[in-house]
């Protein structure tokens, strides 16, 4: 990532910073490490909590970067907290360049911050990679939403506070997420209408998730218009956030095991 002259072009090498920077926080709640796959066509990231609750799968194509190369695919194994104490403390000015690379066998990651009149580096050791790869077959959903990310952000920040469970159920084209608190009652439903709101149900769909997973679904949230979520009896539930040309963030969340 670079800034040149230009202030388009500075906006633009600022936003993306921040979005990677965001996806990174989000994995940072489910786990410590990371590993993160090199290839000609840009990074790709999958992590699983250890409770094997939450499965994350991000893409970010080469378009991310102002400039990329990857001569041959490699695997970095990224320990986050201090990975992201590097991302935070960097701050894209005029005619700076942001920059990460490693060597062919890689033993640490390097990152570069070079500016007219300073330059800092970091160089993170990396940890050994494990032989363990997610593979996510092909999913049927009974439920289909896309909302506005705004009116998904309303679940974090207006129904999801009082406990530590959210519920999703849906039947007859309306969606309605609640939650019931040792105090309080509350729940948002959601009828499709052609511009913003889409709802595909062919089953009626009642499950519930941990709350925290939905709060770390919001915090990515904002780089996108939209969010998908899709709600199956027999199925994970799925959100997916679309970062356009940057790439993608998808979550598959285990429900609550039905008494």
């Amino acid at each position: 990532m670079n800034s040149e002259n230009s202030d388009s072009e500075k906006n633009i090498a600022y936003e993306r910073l921040n979005a990677f920077r965001k996806v990174i926080e989000s994995l940072a709640d489910i786990v410590d490490k990371m590993e993160i796959k090199c290839s000609d066509s840009g990074l790709d990231i999958q992590v699983m909590d250890s409770m094997h609750v939450a499965l994350a799968d991000v893409h970010f194509s080469r378009e991310t970067f102002t400039s990329y190369r990857c001569d041959r695919d490699v695997q970095l194994g990224i320990p986050i907290k201090h990975f992201l104490t590097v991302l935070r403390g960097i701050a894209l000015e005029e005619k700076s360049l942001l920059r990460f690379s490693c060597e062919d066998e890689p033993q640490a990651l390097k990152i570069e911050h070079i500016l007219p009149n300073s330059q800092f580096e970091f160089d993170i050791t990396l940890y050994q990679i494990g032989t363990e790869s997610y593979s996510v077959p092909e999913l049927e959903f009974d439920t289909k939403v896309r909302m506005p990310s705004e009116q998904f952000r309303n679940i974090s920040r207006l129904i999801g506070s009082f406990g530590e469970y959210i519920n999703f159920e849906c039947e007859d084209k309306r969606l309605v997420v609640k939650q019931n608190g040792d105090l309080i009652k509350n729940n948002m439903s959601l009828k499709p209408n052609e511009e913003t709101v889409f709802i595909d149900a062919t089953a009626p769909v009642n499950l519930e998730i941990a709350m925290k997973y939905v709060n770390i679904v919001n915090k990515v949230s904002t780089l996108s218009s939209e969010v998908r979520v899709n709600l199956g009896n027999s199925t994970p539930v799925f959100f997916e956030v679309d970062i356009g040309s940057i790439g993608y963030i998808k979550f598959y969340i285990a429900p609550k095991a039905q008494n």
